[in-house]
């Protein structure tokens, strides 16, 4: 799908080559497979180009990003989680939609090119901020102290259920957007929310196009002076700096909230390949008494799967949402012996050991054997 002016949506991400895992060999397609306008070109290992005349601007690649190299969607993690702290509702509306003030003051509205361009744990990172009947400073005491913050508790009746609105146009006819990936925000939103917070409703709206959808604006980061009074009121995070991730807001707003995992199947032969390939090196292989252990760092894992994708022998399973979080050794692998010299293999080897087969190489090379 190309771009043009007639599905321009928003506007174009900025690539953080630092930042960017591919230079470091790290072969992840995360960003690419997520473009519905093939705008992001891969080139061997060098970073990803992007071609600014197909880009949409619709932020899928933002939030696909594992090593979040990408920026500029519409509205960061800690804005959205700051517009709203305090409210009832938060709707969330795609630039199709048009734009829209909010019905009243329990109300925060935000803005995006396109709903694939959402991270669903900010989202509902920012449902863990609605308020549940009390006053901002009532919220904020009652998270401290941990008491339940619903008002039905107490025996009062509270007000209007806690709400996350989806506003979006038509996705099927939308020329910029990801629908399929919107969709998948919306899913996986409802299902993370389900885990971790009942009280939260989730409702969605479909609605005609804007006749002129206005144009997103780069994000500029930080806070706006009513979002940071906002968070400090209602909120009993830490401090927290304006590019904080999803993850990070999403622990702050509901700390027993899932992890992904990954399962290893026992046919596993420890080539490292799930480690060197990792975006975020979530996975690393450590050698304890002869026997390779993969550790899993669940807090550094976006379930991105591209460990899957490469493992040679297929037998890696990624879950996004796996509660409560998996231990952190997921695999032990007793390595086998060289074939020549019995020596214990070290990951990666076989069927001969390193030094085996430097000796056999030396020899090939002096006698032609």
């Amino acid at each position: 799908m190309g771009g043009g002016d007639q599905a321009l949506i928003g506007t174009a991400p900025a690539l953080d080559a630092q930042a960017c895992t591919r230079p470091d060999g790290r072969a992840c397609t995360a960003c690419a497979a997520a473009c519905p306008a093939d705008a992001i070109l891969l080139v061997g290992e060098r970073e990803p180009r992007l071609d600014v005349d197909a880009c949409t601007g619709c932020g899928a690649c933002v939030p696909a990003c594992p090593a979040s190299a990408f920026s500029g969607a519409a509205i960061t993690p800690v804005q959205l989680v700051a517009r709203a702290s305090g409210r009832r509702t938060t709707q969330v509306r795609c630039a199709r939609a048009g734009a829209a003030e909010p019905r009243d003051r329990s109300e925060s509205v935000a803005a995006v090119a396109c709903l694939a361009g959402l991270d669903p744990e900010a989202v509902v990172a920012a449902a863990g901020r609605l308020a549940r009947g009390d006053s901002p400073a009532e919220n904020a005491s009652r998270r401290v102290r941990g008491d339940s913050p619903d008002p039905a508790a107490s025996g009062r009746e509270g007000p209007e259920q806690p709400t996350v609105r989806f506003v979006h146009a038509d996705c099927a006819s939308c020329a910029g957007g990801a629908p399929a990936l919107a969709r998948r925000v919306m899913e996986r939103t409802a299902a993370l929310l389900a885990t971790v917070d009942g009280r939260v409703r989730i409702a969605e709206e479909t609605v005609e196009p804007a006749t002129a959808p206005a144009r997103t604006r780069r994000a500029r980061g930080g806070f706006t002076r009513r979002g940071v009074f906002a968070l400090r009121q209602t909120s009993a995070l830490p401090e927290v700096s304006p590019d904080a991730p999803a993850r990070a807001l999403l622990r702050a707003s509901y700390p027993q909230a899932p992890v992904p995992r990954v399962a290893v199947a026992a046919s596993c032969t420890a080539c490292e390949v799930c480690s060197l390939t990792c975006p975020t090196r979530a996975l690393s292989w450590r050698s304890r008494d002869g026997v390779a252990e993969l550790i899993l760092d669940a807090e550094a894992c976006t379930a991105c799967g591209e460990c899957a994708r490469l493992c040679p022998e297929d037998v890696l399973t990624v879950t996004p949402d796996a509660a409560p979080p998996g231990p952190a050794i997921i695999a032990r692998v007793a390595p086998g012996r060289c074939t020549r010299c019995r020596a214990v293999l070290a990951p990666g080897e076989g069927p001969r050991c390193t030094r085996c087969e430097a000796h056999a190489s030396f020899a090939a090379d002096i006698f032609g054997a």
